[in-house]
C-alpha cells in the first residue's frame, strides 16, 4: 500500500503525483524525473526542497515558469518536490525524503488549482512564458 509521494512539475506547466510504499528516494527514480544528474536547491519554504537537473542550462532544457514563480528564480527543466525532513524524525543521507502521502495529495491539489490560474492568467495576458530565447523564458545566466 502507498504510503509516501511526491510532486513533479513541468516546464509544460504539468503536474504529476509519484505514490510509492516507504519515504526513501530512488536516485534513478529522481535522475529519470529530471532528465539527468540531480541538484537539490530549497523549494519555495521549508520543509521542501526542489530536485533539479543539475546541468539543465548546459542540456538546453526549457524555462520552468511555473517552478520559477516559486523558487524565485529562474528554473530550467522539470523538478521534483520532495521533503527535507525524514518522516521518522532521524537525520539519514541524503537529506531528501517522499512526503507523506496525505500531505502529498493536498499539496498535489493545490499546485493543480494553483496550476490552472497560472495558465488562465498567461493565456489571458497573451505572453508565451516559453517564449523569447531557445529554451523559452528568460536567457539562462550561469
Amino acid at each position: 500500500m502507498d504510503k509516501y509521494g511526491w510532486i513533479i512539475i513541468t516546464s509544460d506547466l504539468m503536474v504529476g503525483l509519484v505514490k510509492q510504499e516507504d519515504y526513501h528516494l530512488e536516485l534513478n527514480d529522481l535522475k529519470e524525473a529530471v532528465g539527468g544528474y540531480i541538484d537539490i536547491v530549497h523549494a519555495f519554504r521549508q520543509p521542501y526542497r526542489f530536485v533539479v537537473n543539475d546541468n539543465a542550462i548546459a542540456e538546453s532544457l526549457p524555462w520552468n515558469p511555473y517552478a520559477s514563480a516559486l523558487y524565485g528564480s529562474d528554473i530550467y527543466g522539470d523538478v521534483c518536490l520532495v521533503s527535507a525532513i525524514p518522516p521518522l524524525g532521524g537525520y539519514e543521507e541524503p537529506d531528501i525524503y517522499a512526503l507523506p502521502l496525505r500531505v502529498a495529495e493536498e499539496m498535489h491539489t493545490a499546485i493543480c488549482s494553483s496550476m490552472k490560474r497560472f495558465r488562465e492568467r498567461i493565456n489571458a495576458s497573451g505572453i508565451d512564458p516559453l517564449g523569447g530565447s531557445e529554451t523559452g523564458g528568460p536567457e539562462p545566466h550561469e
